[in-house]
């Protein structure tokens, strides 16, 4: 998934400013120096890199749009170096009213990333990609998960039809991911997989409730 909307934001903004370093202009973004200090530790990391695609790049090509970033590649490169962090702290950043992106109200060229995951805006997506970051990073530590309070995910009005009273728990989560996963046509296995939990791990059974999920939960269209 964070291959594809790091993919799909690029295409995206390269085709509507007709430039794929878009991410080295500072006019792009609300707050360049944030952004900055993410472009600065992914240069490091590109100016060292041993990955066979960095080093032909760095022995070929060089960009005439920036001094600062002269050795930086296009996006859709630099981007196979990215952590997830980065990633977000770039798409966090970006400038949704600049005039490039704007088309008019209420409409914006940015949307068009968040579409094909299922989303209406390109703020439920940045917001989103924020949730998978967060979930990302406690399965990685082995946290607490099943009855932790979490963000909330974003974009999810009528996409399911069965009322989640806790959306900052994890069953919101996962309703976000089938979005995502549902409109890639990616079989995410989550329906089956929990189903299964509950119906051999008496504990999960009884904290179901804690974990955001509504009762009949496996009912709800979104799963089908």
């Amino acid at each position: 998934m964070e291959v594809r909307i790091r993919a799909t934001v690029d295409n995206v903004i390269t085709s509507t400013t007709n430039n794929p370093f878009w991410y080295i202009n500072p006019e792009y973004f609300k707050n360049f120096s944030d952004a900055e200090r993410t472009l600065k530790k992914a240069q490091q990391r590109f100016i060292h890199g041993k990955q066979e695609f960095v080093t032909h790049y760095r022995a070929r090509y060089f960009t005439r749009q920036s001094y600062d970033y002269r050795r930086m590649p296009p996006f859709w490169l630099i981007s196979e170096i990215f952590t997830l962090e980065q990633l977000l702290s770039v798409c966090q950043n970006l400038n949704d009213k600049h005039p490039a992106f704007l088309v008019s109200a209420g409409d914006n060229k940015l949307n068009r990333a968040a579409q094909p995951f299922g989303f209406n805006s390109y703020g439920s997506l940045v917001s989103n990609l924020g949730c998978i970051l967060e979930l990302r990073n406690l399965c990685a530590h082995h946290s607490r998960l099943w009855n932790r309070n979490l963000k909330n995910p974003s974009g999810l009005k009528g996409k399911h039809f069965i009322h989640v009273s806790h959306p900052n728990r994890l069953y919101s989560h996962l309703l976000m991911l089938r979005v995502c996963c549902k409109a890639q046509g990616i079989a995410d296995g989550i329906e089956p997989f929990m189903t299964t939990m509950f119906a051999s791990v008496p504990v999960f059974a009884r904290d179901k409730a804690s974990m955001g999920f509504p009762p009949n939960w496996q009912t709800d269209s979104i799963w089908a």
